[in-house]
């Protein structure tokens, strides 16, 4: 902890800064599923990056997906656009490595088979969840490492969509 004098903030006020407590990043960086709940602008995405960094350094596959770009969708193809983003970032991640597992490769090209999200439905997203946790768990078993997905303020989406985007994250990530 530091104090902040005057002169460097905008204001003139004195204030403590500490960056985060308690071994914020160790914990965030457990495989376990978590949210990270504060009020706007106390630093949840800094520190979804500072994990993301920690993650990468360590071998992991994270992937960080913003979902505020979704705005306040309330269509299903919202989902399957941030499954694809997810899906896109672990595939960066993951890189040359992936092209030996079939089960990843697979799970790569049902995604993107229908490149439309116009008019898709809860019965196409439930299709595609097992293929999906079979690819990754093929990679997480050959690669020996674990995945991490990092939904950045999800709370953007449609309400309506909410508990089926957490539900289909979860399951697919399920046992990996």
């Amino acid at each position: 902890i530091r104090r902040v004098t005057k002169s460097e903030l905008h204001g003139g006020a004195e204030i403590e800064y500490s960056p985060f407590r308690g071994n914020a990043v160790g914990r965030v960086s457990q495989p376990s599923m978590q949210i990270i709940l504060g009020r706007r602008g106390v630093g949840k995405s800094t520190l979804i990056l500072m994990v993301i960094r920690q993650l990468l350094k360590r071998g992991d596959i994270p992937a960080w997906v913003d979902v505020e770009p979704f705005g306040k969708a309330q269509n299903i193809g919202a989902i399957i656009s941030i499954l694809r983003e997810m899906f896109a970032e672990l595939d960066v991640v993951i890189g040359d490595k992936g092209r030996k597992y079939l089960a990843w490769q697979k799970a790569l090209k049902q995604l993107h088979g229908n490149s439309g999200t116009q008019g898709v439905g809860e019965n196409y997203v439930n299709k595609l969840i097992e293929p999906m946790r079979r690819g990754l768990a093929e990679i997480s078993r050959g690669l020996r490492k674990d995945i991490y997905v990092f939904l950045d303020d999800a709370h953007y989406i449609g309400v309506r969509l909410q508990p089926l985007l957490y539900d289909v994250i979860f399951r697919i990530l399920k046992g990996n």
